[in-house]
Protein backbone atom coordinates (compact mmCIF):
# COMPACT_ATOMS: atom_id res chain seq x y z
CA UNK A 1 0.00 0.00 0.00
CA UNK A 2 1.60 3.12 -1.09
CA UNK A 3 1.83 6.02 1.77
CA UNK A 4 3.09 8.39 -0.32
CA UNK A 5 1.68 12.34 0.73
CA UNK A 6 0.35 14.15 -2.32
CA UNK A 7 2.69 16.50 -2.07
CA UNK A 8 5.81 14.47 -3.03
CA UNK A 9 3.72 13.29 -6.29
CA UNK A 10 3.06 10.56 -7.64
CA UNK A 11 5.38 10.16 -10.44
CA UNK A 12 3.21 12.28 -12.95
CA UNK A 13 5.66 12.20 -15.78
CA UNK A 14 5.41 15.82 -16.11
CA UNK A 15 7.78 17.68 -17.93
CA UNK A 16 8.68 20.96 -18.20
CA UNK A 17 5.81 21.63 -21.69
CA UNK A 18 2.93 20.55 -18.74
CA UNK A 19 3.97 22.93 -16.02
CA UNK A 20 1.16 25.12 -15.74
CA UNK A 21 1.90 28.44 -17.53
CA UNK A 22 0.87 30.42 -15.38
CA UNK A 23 3.54 28.86 -12.42
CA UNK A 24 6.51 28.78 -14.86
CA UNK A 25 5.43 32.63 -15.95
CA UNK A 26 5.38 33.01 -11.90
CA UNK A 27 9.08 31.45 -11.75
CA UNK A 28 10.81 33.08 -14.41
CA UNK A 29 9.46 36.43 -13.14
CA UNK A 30 10.62 35.91 -9.39
CA UNK A 31 14.05 34.47 -10.98
CA UNK A 32 14.31 37.83 -13.28
CA UNK A 33 13.03 40.36 -10.41
CA UNK A 34 16.26 38.52 -7.99
CA UNK A 35 18.55 38.92 -10.48
CA UNK A 36 17.63 42.64 -11.11
CA UNK A 37 17.53 42.97 -6.72
CA UNK A 38 20.51 41.02 -6.48
CA UNK A 39 22.60 40.57 -9.50
CA UNK A 40 22.72 36.87 -8.99
CA UNK A 41 20.30 33.78 -8.40
CA UNK A 42 21.15 30.17 -7.08
CA UNK A 43 18.87 27.53 -7.61
CA UNK A 44 19.47 24.25 -4.97
CA UNK A 45 17.91 21.29 -6.17
CA UNK A 46 17.65 17.57 -4.79
CA UNK A 47 17.19 14.57 -6.92
CA UNK A 48 17.06 11.01 -6.35
CA UNK A 49 13.93 11.43 -3.83
CA UNK A 50 11.62 8.26 -3.27
CA UNK A 51 8.48 7.85 -6.31
CA UNK A 52 10.82 10.53 -8.74
CA UNK A 53 11.16 9.25 -11.80
CA UNK A 54 13.54 9.87 -15.08
CA UNK A 55 10.78 12.89 -15.85
CA UNK A 56 10.62 14.42 -13.31
CA UNK A 57 14.13 14.86 -12.99
CA UNK A 58 14.56 16.17 -16.52
CA UNK A 59 11.80 18.62 -15.65
CA UNK A 60 13.94 20.07 -12.89
CA UNK A 61 16.80 19.85 -15.01
CA UNK A 62 14.58 21.45 -17.86
CA UNK A 63 13.58 24.47 -15.50
CA UNK A 64 17.19 25.15 -14.38
CA UNK A 65 18.20 24.97 -17.98
CA UNK A 66 15.11 27.80 -18.87
CA UNK A 67 15.76 29.99 -15.88
CA UNK A 68 20.04 29.82 -16.56
CA UNK A 69 20.91 30.81 -12.82
CA UNK A 70 24.05 32.57 -11.95
CA UNK A 71 24.70 29.18 -9.62
CA UNK A 72 23.63 25.73 -10.49
CA UNK A 73 23.48 23.27 -7.07
CA UNK A 74 22.09 20.21 -6.93
CA UNK A 75 22.37 17.31 -4.69
CA UNK A 76 21.71 13.68 -4.51
CA UNK A 77 18.80 12.59 -1.78
CA UNK A 78 20.09 11.24 0.88
CA UNK A 79 17.09 9.70 3.54
CA UNK A 80 17.99 11.68 6.84
CA UNK A 81 16.13 10.00 10.03
CA UNK A 82 13.68 12.19 11.68
CA UNK A 83 12.38 14.16 8.37
CA UNK A 84 8.82 13.90 6.77
CA UNK A 85 10.66 12.11 3.43
CA UNK A 86 12.58 9.83 5.39
CA UNK A 87 9.38 8.34 6.86
CA UNK A 88 8.17 8.16 3.33
CA UNK A 89 11.04 6.28 2.60
CA UNK A 90 11.22 4.02 5.18
CA UNK A 91 7.43 3.53 5.00
CA UNK A 92 7.68 2.57 1.95
CA UNK A 93 10.14 0.13 2.40
CA UNK A 94 12.78 2.06 -0.14
CA UNK A 95 15.97 2.24 2.60
CA UNK A 96 19.09 0.76 1.77
CA UNK A 97 21.89 -0.33 4.12
CA UNK A 98 23.03 2.86 6.23
CA UNK A 99 26.54 1.86 5.28
CA UNK A 100 25.76 2.02 1.36
CA UNK A 101 24.46 5.41 1.40
CA UNK A 102 26.79 7.83 -0.57
CA UNK A 103 27.03 11.01 0.76
CA UNK A 104 30.21 12.26 -0.91
CA UNK A 105 28.50 14.14 -3.35
CA UNK A 106 31.51 15.83 -4.93
CA UNK A 107 32.81 11.86 -5.86
CA UNK A 108 30.03 11.94 -7.81
CA UNK A 109 31.27 14.94 -9.59
CA UNK A 110 34.53 13.47 -9.85
CA UNK A 111 34.09 10.79 -11.30
CA UNK A 112 30.68 11.59 -13.04
CA UNK A 113 29.18 8.60 -11.56
CA UNK A 114 26.33 9.17 -8.99
CA UNK A 115 24.60 6.34 -6.62
CA UNK A 116 21.14 6.16 -5.99
CA UNK A 117 20.28 6.25 -2.34
CA UNK A 118 17.16 4.24 -2.17
CA UNK A 119 16.08 1.14 -3.56
CA UNK A 120 14.70 1.09 -7.22
CA UNK A 121 10.84 0.61 -7.28
CA UNK A 122 7.80 0.67 -9.62
CA UNK A 123 7.82 4.86 -10.36
CA UNK A 124 11.03 5.88 -9.40
CA UNK A 125 14.17 6.19 -11.53
CA UNK A 126 16.16 2.99 -12.45
CA UNK A 127 20.06 3.33 -10.95
CA UNK A 128 21.21 3.88 -14.16
CA UNK A 129 19.19 6.56 -15.16
CA UNK A 130 19.40 8.00 -12.07
CA UNK A 131 23.42 8.12 -12.67
CA UNK A 132 23.19 9.76 -16.05
CA UNK A 133 20.26 12.55 -14.74
CA UNK A 134 22.53 13.45 -12.50
CA UNK A 135 25.95 13.30 -14.88
CA UNK A 136 23.83 15.73 -16.91
CA UNK A 137 23.12 17.79 -14.34
CA UNK A 138 26.58 18.09 -13.64
CA UNK A 139 27.76 18.84 -16.98
CA UNK A 140 25.48 21.79 -16.57
CA UNK A 141 26.66 22.84 -13.37
CA UNK A 142 30.58 23.14 -14.94
CA UNK A 143 28.99 24.94 -18.85
CA UNK A 144 26.25 27.56 -16.39
CA UNK A 145 27.94 28.77 -13.39
CA UNK A 146 28.72 31.86 -13.69
CA UNK A 147 29.58 32.77 -10.03
CA UNK A 148 32.98 33.06 -8.09
CA UNK A 149 33.19 33.16 -4.27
Amino acid sequence: NDQRPERFGRGSGTALPSIVPSAFSMMTNVSDMSRGACGFRITFNIVGMPFENLEDAEATLQINQALAPEFFYFFTYIPLEGTPLYDVTRNNGLLINKDDVNSDYLEGLRSNKFRLNIKEHPGGMTSEEFSQICGRMASFQRENNRLVF
